[in-house]
């Protein structure tokens, strides 16, 4: 018990605080849910804005990087092909070489597709899932700052005090 505010005998109407108790996480508890509602909205925000021109330019970067290493292993697989062909080197290495320009052009799929999806921006489902983390984090801060307020006792009807039965400094269990 932090603070009573009235003395036996006294007259109360409905609506006077009468004790303010006290628990000592709720501050913190409140915090770390406000801190998780703005972290939560910041993310929606950052969705919703889609990808930055300079992920847009990185991505186009990256698909030009990997369109010339696939030239580059192309003509390697088609001259060391022809060399295998003609008896020059032995079959293996052409078919590394196959492989290899196999493997880049995958590569290059692979950064297409990465600068449509950043072209295109975050996909809808999830914006849909960081709103609903943002609904989340406010109904938590909802029942955080409900929580403070059940430690501030409320008369509920006018009346007089009959007794007081505890003291400011006291530990009032639950119910009590």
């Amino acid at each position: 018990l932090v603070s009573l505010r009235v003395d036996e005998g006294a007259a109360v109407q409905a609506g006077d605080t009468l004790a303010i108790l006290s628990a000592p996480t709720l501050s913190a508890d409140a915090e770390v849910a406000t801190a998780r509602v703005n972290s939560t909205r910041a993310t929606l925000r950052d969705l919703e804005a889609g990808s930055d021109p300079q992920e847009i330019a990185k991505a186009a970067a990256e698909l030009a990087a990997k369109q010339a290493d696939a030239t580059r292993l192309a003509h390697d697989r088609d001259r060391l092909k022809a060399l295998a062909d003609a008896g020059a080197i032995a079959p293996r290495e052409a078919e590394a070489a196959a492989t290899a320009a196999e493997v880049a052009a995958a590569a290059v799929t692979s950064a297409r597709e990465m600068l449509s999806l950043r072209k295109a921006g975050t996909r809808s489902n999830r914006i849909a899932a960081a709103r609903a983390d943002v609904a989340q984090a406010e109904g938590v801060l909802a029942a955080r700052l409900a929580t403070n307020a059940d430690f501030v006792l409320i008369a509920p009807i006018a009346g007089v005090v009959m007794n007081r039965l505890a003291e400011p400094g006291d530990l009032v269990p639950v119910g009590g």
